[in-house]
This record gives structure tokens, C-alpha cells and sequence, in this order.
């Protein structure tokens, strides 16, 4: 896109002063103004300097949750299932978590 709109800049510039001989000799000044311009719409910094090194945000997890499972319930499991994570603070899945971790526990018994 700049560099559509510098084309388009550029020939206007000529067409105008292309028409008026004396106007001439201010052609370089214009071209040192778009370059100037152009030096600081597209910046003055090799790729990847100035840049951070790491990227920003959470980090990767140890182990992703990327499975999504669904569960039927009726009122009454949803109302413990709430209970549960009042009291211990915490999200619906990760009591969910526990509680399959607790049954698996006991079976391997």
C-alpha cells in the first residue's frame, strides 16, 4: 500500500513540475522529502532488531488440556459440582480433575 501510494506521489510531483519549468529546481528537495518520508514509514531497523527475543504471554504448559469432553448433569450434581468449587476456590474443571484422579487412585488399589 505505500508503495502505491509513493508511485502515485511520485508522478503527481513530475506532472507538476514537468508543467512549470521554473519549479524545477526544487524536484530534488521533494526527493529528499519522500525519501525521508519513506525511511520513516518503513523504518530505519534491519529485520528483528529492537524486537524482544521472547514472545509475550502465558508459557507453554507441561501438559496441555486440548481434549474437551462434554457431561451430562442433572440440577442437583451442578449445585455440588458449584459447592465444590466455592469451597476449595477453584474452576469446575479442575474439581472435575480430582475427582477422576481420586476414583482412578482407588481402583489401582
Amino acid at each position: 500500500m505505500l508503495r502505491a501510494k509513493f508511485n502515485v506521489s511520485v508522478r503527481n510531483l513530475l506532472r507538476q513540475f514537468s508543467s512549470r519549468s521554473q519549479e524545477i529546481l526544487l524536484l530534488p528537495v521533494w526527493i529528499d522529502f519522500l525519501l525521508l518520508q519513506i525511511y520513516i514509514y518503513c523504518g530505519h531497523k534491519k529485520r528483528g532488531e529492537g524486537m524482544p527475543s521472547k514472545k509475550i504471554g502465558r508459557p507453554p504448559s507441561d501438559k496441555p488440556k486440548s481434549e474437551l469432553i462434554r457431561v451430562r448433569a442433572d440440577q442437583e450434581i451442578l449445585s455440588k459440582l458449584d459447592a465444590c468449587t466455592e469451597k476449595l476456590k477453584t474452576t469446575r474443571s479442575d474439581v472435575i480433575r480430582k475427582g477422576i484422579e481420586k476414583v482412578y487412585d482407588e481402583l489401582q488399589k
